[in-house]
């Protein structure tokens, strides 16, 4: 779902959570009713008018836009199947890792010995798999629920106890 699709799908579900129709909206926006229905029919608004709407829904079009952001499914876990496909490749874990712990994409290719067109491919496997989704500039956004976990005894968990655990504890502690 588009952002703007996104914001229109938040502004009629506040229109229904308060009871408003659409004859309303056109009442407190000074404008005819068939004007609000093309108006949020076609996605189409001036920013002007997207803050005009927000304020008579007693929102800020910040707080709107995190409304219509909790709209989107997110992801709570993962099936096996996915879990085992990013197990399957170490770099496409370490990027996964990486980029749900917000790190951008120039932090991963500056701090791992990847370059720039690789670390973009498994991002791009990493959207296909909707964890995360790549943005125009290579920014990261985060697809997955704020309480997504991994399975509990799946794939990942279990190459982390395996490998992970052994390589932290057989590390030099001094210093």
């Amino acid at each position: 779902m588009s952002e703007t699709n996104q914001l229109i799908a938040a502004i009629k579900k506040q229109l229904k959570s308060q009871g408003l129709t659409y004859r309303d909206l056109a009442q407190k926006l000074q404008i005819s009713e068939p004007s609000v229905k093309r108006i949020l029919a076609s996605s189409r608004m001036t920013v002007d008018r997207l803050v005009q709407i927000s304020n008579i829904l007693g929102f800020t079009l910040e707080e709107l836009s995190k409304e219509a952001n909790t709209l989107q499914p997110r992801l709570n876990t993962l099936t096996e199947k996915q879990e085992k496909e990013i197990v399957s490749d170490a770099k496409l874990l370490m990027i996964a890792v990486c980029a749900l712990n917000h790190w951008t994409m120039e932090e991963i290719v500056a701090i791992y010995n990847i370059s720039k067109s690789e670390c973009i491919k498994y991002l791009l496997k990493l959207d296909s798999l909707r964890i995360v989704e790549l943005l125009p500039n290579n920014r990261i956004r985060i697809i997955v629920a704020r309480d997504f976990d991994w399975l509990p005894f799946g794939p990942i968990r279990k190459y982390f106890k395996e490998r992970g655990m052994q390589y932290f504890l057989g590390s030099d502690f001094s210093g």
